[in-house]
């Protein structure tokens, strides 16, 4: 309860980097602080294996409805 006076108090008098750190401890006391870089649980991103990642590789393939046809162009 003391930090979270703290916080509000530091909130109301604008210094918000104070307010943040507190609210950041806040919630690492609670566990429900976010991983920190360097902690053994956090997860890194790398890049993906050659050819998984390219234009579309991702997109399923759309196919047009039953009966569609395609407009004739009006310019020709």
């Amino acid at each position: 309860m003391a930090l979270n006076k703290q916080m509000a108090d530091a909130a109301a008098a604008m210094d918000f980097e104070t307010a943040t750190a507190l609210r950041n401890e806040i919630a690492r006391i609670k566990g429900a602080a976010p991983l920190q870089q360097g902690d053994p649980d956090s997860v890194t991103v790398g890049q993906p294996p050659p050819g998984s990642m390219g234009l579309g590789t991702q997109v399923p393939v759309r196919q047009p409805p039953k009966g569609w046809v395609k407009p004739k162009n009006p310019i020709r």
